[in-house]
């Protein structure tokens, strides 16, 4: 426990470390559906019928926390089907100009510069197409309607950067990509187990707002009072 209150989190032998601070607050007399808006809340608020109001006692516990080190993550999934994975089947690979097999080496992903926007992409979200060109641009071709794709050419928004003897490869997306990404935070590249794999960079001191919050007693049977689902 910290001198203000908060709590460190670090994980051994590894580089990761989170701050933890918690705040509680009295919710009574307020409208319960105010305080439903995290994912997993918003089925619940959706069976509340009318706007009911907390009771007597009735209180919320938010927890938020800061990324303390710079924090890069190559995640391993194993629930696709073949050919989408590695010998091992792990799903985060990623293909590229090499046809047949998930990609190597980074330069085997970059686009050849004025080239026209087809073939050799992959992709970093939902309808998001990416496609690094030679020099450090990046085609990106957004699918949202599929009907209609848009594609933009963003100069200068991939780099590399070597981390504890490795190199990465970062890139920047405009901000209004970001809520489609699969991943939150910065869309990396890396190689590992022989293979190009997806990841993420969140840079030290990021706040993470989660958004999820915790009900004492009192305000969760107020909840489940007015709920049709329970």
């Amino acid at each position: 426990m910290q001198t203000d209150g908060t709590a460190i989190f670090d994980q051994v032998d590894t580089d990761f470390a989170l701050k933890f601070s918690a705040a509680e607050l009295d919710v009574s007399g307020k409208p319960i559906k105010d305080y439903l808006g995290y994912e997993s809340h918003v089925l619940v608020a959706d069976s509340i019928a009318g706007d009911p109001l907390f009771s007597s006692g009735a209180k919320i516990y938010q927890v938020n926390f800061i990324v303390m080190n710079d924090s890069y993550v190559l995640p391993n999934w194993f629930d696709c089907t073949q050919p989408a994975v590695d010998e091992e089947g792990n799903c985060n690979v990623v293909w590229g100009a090499v046809q047949g097999r998930p990609a190597d080496t980074f330069a085997e992903l970059l686009y050849p510069a004025g080239a026209p926007p087809v073939g050799n992409w992959f992709s970093v979200g939902a309808g998001i197409e990416v496609r690094l060109v030679v020099g450090g641009g990046v085609h990106i071709t957004d699918k949202i309607d599929p009907q209609h794709p848009v594609v933009t050419f963003t100069p200068g928004a991939w780099r590399y950067r070597t981390v504890n003897g490795e190199q990465i490869l970062m890139i920047t997306l405009p901000e209004r990509f970001t809520s489609r990404l699969w991943d939150r935070g910065q869309q990396i590249l890396a190689v590992r187990g022989g293979h190009v794999r997806r990841g993420t960079f969140t840079p030290a001191g990021t706040p993470e707002t989660l958004g999820e919050i915790n009900f004492n007693a009192t305000a969760f049977e107020d909840i489940q009072a007015n709920s049709s689902i329970y």
